[in-house]
């Protein structure tokens, strides 16, 4: 099951046909980083301006604790194919195309399609795909917590 947006009108993000309810965000931040990702997903945004727009009046470390949350929690609402997906994404720095996700990480072209209209993917003009950094650190730790997988696609990466 695939999330789904709703820009236009009130913003509403879906899981499958269901909404997903104001309560599941815990805080009002987590939709808010959706938002900026969404609205700038085709510009590069720094992890300095992220914490400036979520919080402005923290100090740096506390910052970077709440957006750790705020990722946390982002990565709670992904199905398990989606999260598996980024995982195997992770290996990839500096773009890649829907071929080698094919090849190399196991990503079908419809989850790399629902991944990219969630904004957790910019799809490029050349048909390049990017993950933001800031997105591909954070999966790359959780492909790090699975060392086999790691090893293995770190190995097809490698040889592709």
């Amino acid at each position: 099951m695939s999330l789904r947006i709703q820009a236009l009108g009130p913003f509403r993000v879906f899981r499958g046909d269901a909404p997903i309810p104001e309560s599941a965000w815990k805080t009002q931040k987590n939709k808010t980083l959706l938002k900026i990702l969404l609205t700038y997903r085709q510009r590069r945004l720094t992890r300095d301006q992220l914490l400036d727009w979520l919080w402005p009046d923290l100090d740096p470390d506390a910052a970077d604790r709440s957006l750790r949350a705020v990722f946390d929690r982002s990565w709670d609402l992904l199905s398990a194919d989606e999260r598996a997906a980024l995982r195997s994404l992770s290996v990839f720095r500096g773009g890649f195309l829907r071929e080698a996700a094919v090849r190399v990480a196991g990503v079908s072209p419809a989850v790399l399609a629902a991944l990219a209209a969630q904004s957790l993917l910019r799809a490029g003009p050349t048909g390049r795909y990017e993950l933001h950094e800031l997105v591909r650190q954070y999966v790359a730790e959780k492909l790090a917590e699975q060392p086999a997988d790691k090893d293995r696609l770190r190995g097809r990466h490698c040889t592709a």
